[in-house]
């Protein structure tokens, strides 16, 4: 008797795998089976990068173009920096493989930062909610 009076769920769930290099979105509706979601390129997996070029944001695989031309507007490898300090072995090893920004520690929101193009700077968090957002 209880199961007829339970309401029955009727919202979908997203669910996200974030990896340093990809990620996968996978969404779930009542009455189906789980399904990972292709995105723009019919890709199941995206790159976690995020480029600003002209004027425009780029993620993904359009991101993922710009990084060996414009390396410098082009952030990849994000979530490894999320919850780390500049001194953090990780962040020192990404610097020195190809990482062509300066990462600096934001004494007011205590955490790191990402310059710019020398105008602006970006948390790896403020990063990381613009690609969720465009996942979503």
């Amino acid at each position: 008797m209880a199961s007829l009076l339970a309401p029955v769920a009727q919202a979908g769930v997203m669910g996200v795998d974030l990896g340093s290099e990809f990620m996968k979105v996978s969404l779930v509706k009542p009455g189906t089976m789980m399904d990972i979601v292709t995105n723009i390129h019919s890709k199941r997996k995206t790159e976690t990068m995020i480029s600003f070029y002209q004027g425009e944001r780029s993620y993904g695989a359009d991101a993922y173009s710009l990084l060996t031309r414009r390396p410098e507007v082009t952030y990849a490898r994000i979530p490894t920096l999320l919850g780390r300090h500049d001194e953090h072995p990780s962040v020192a090893l990404l610097e020195e493989a190809y990482f062509p920004t300066k990462v600096s520690y934001n004494e007011s929101s205590g955490g790191l930062a990402i310059l710019h193009q020398d105008e602006a700077s970006y948390s790896p968090e403020e990063l990381m909610a613009m690609i969720l957002t465009h996942a979503k």
